[in-house]
């Protein structure tokens, strides 16, 4: 399935033994998903992922207008839009924070980035 928009889920496989789970030999969860609650982007690494989490940055709010505050795009290899899970090799990450109610406080900032996934 493809993942979302608006959230993601990685694997890191702690132990080493090349299979992602939760909890892994050690007691661990290898899950780790990065999602946006309110105006606040959450870091989980449990497998219930759609509730806590820890506060990664704080007053995402769509700066651009696009009504969209973060976004996660799926891209294939030569950078056009993936249709398929297995055909994801690239993520793009659009993060937008506004800050106000401070005289030097304010302001705004988009970030994007692309991730080339490693073991694609």
């Amino acid at each position: 399935a493809m993942p979302t928009s608006t959230q993601i889920t990685l694997g890191n496989d702690l132990d080493g033994n090349r299979k992602i789970a939760c909890p892994n030999t050690q007691s661990k969860c290898e899950y780790i998903t990065y999602r946006l609650s309110g105006a606040t982007l959450l870091r989980n690494n449990t497998a219930n992922a759609s509730s806590g989490g820890d506060a990664v940055a704080e007053n995402v709010k769509d700066v651009d207008g696009d009504g969209k505050a973060l976004t996660f795009s799926y891209m294939k290899s030569n950078g056009t839009t993936a249709t398929s899970e297995s055909d994801i090799r690239i993520v793009r990450v659009k993060l937008e924070v506004s800050k106000s109610g401070g005289s030097f406080d304010d302001g705004t900032q988009t970030v994007t980035t692309d991730i080339a996934l490693r073991n694609r």
